[in-house]
């Protein structure tokens, strides 16, 4: 597991004590006093050992003690160590990938989200939301991943069976959903949502499958506004040169 041969060191805790790294070496020997007091069922720690190339390999070491003294001083104790870098290594990166993440979508004006739907499309929940979201629906992040409705609520009525009905199509269709749609923010602001996303089915042991959309969801309120009023602009300057027009005939 570390690359030493069988004889590379004595068979006593204190020659393997000598591999832990220093930072790990108290906490290691604490987690096993607890156990050795009783106060847990078996000793159990995460820590670093030196490999024979020098490298610092993650182990997971379980044990649990077997046999005591009279005097109820343990002799005997059974466990198993198992290396888990390539693990940590994963969780370090996936950690480092959602910190990343977080920082691209705390400067996005609009929402990143995955939506997630149940198979038989009874069940839907946000497995993730940019913390823009309070910002957009005035509803916080933790919140519309608790309860996906918490948004459902602040679309205006009229618009929520539309609203399902398209996520039904596209996830029936595999389509790439897109709609606007409006909602009243808690602090009664009327505002005009575009959302967008691709959806994804996801095989699942024992049924037909999730499907997941990961998406974006703007503010167009004011695009909306702007393009009214260039419309509006557009149609006086139009009536405009029909009035010019008209008088120049007569």
């Amino acid at each position: 597991m570390l690359g030493y041969s069988a004889d590379h060191f004595a068979p006593t805790q204190a020659s393997w004590d000598l591999l832990i790294h220093p930072d790990d070496l108290d906490d290691n020997h604490a987690a096993y006093l607890r156990h050795e007091r009783g106060e847990t069922e078996q000793y159990e720690h995460i820590y670093r050992a030196r490999g024979a190339d020098g490298r610092w390999r993650w182990l997971h070491e379980r044990g649990r003690i077997v046999e005591r003294a009279l005097d109820g001083s343990p002799r005997r104790m059974l466990g198993t160590q198992s290396d888990i870098t390539l693990q940590r290594e994963l969780e370090t990166q996936a950690s480092a990938d959602r910190e990343r993440l977080a920082l691209i979508a705390r400067h996005v004006p609009g929402v990143l989200y995955q939506f997630m739907q149940s198979a038989d499309g009874q069940q839907g929940w946000f497995s993730y939301v940019s913390e823009r979201c309070e910002a957009v629906f005035g509803v916080a992040a933790g919140e519309l991943m608790a309860d996906a409705s918490a948004l459902l609520r602040r679309v205006h009525p009229e618009w929520r069976e539309r609203l399902r009905s398209s996520l039904a199509a596209s996830a029936v269709h595999g389509a790439q959903w897109r709609m606007e749609f409006p909602i009243r923010r808690r602090d009664g602001a009327d505002r005009w949502l575009l959302g967008a996303a691709s959806p994804q089915r996801l095989t699942q042991p024992g049924d037909d499958g999730h499907t997941a959309w990961f998406g974006y969801i703007a503010d167009v309120t004011d695009l909306r506004e702007l393009e009214a009023a260039s419309r509006d602009k557009a149609a006086a300057e139009a009536a405009s040169r029909a009035k010019t027009e008209f008088l120049s005939r007569m």
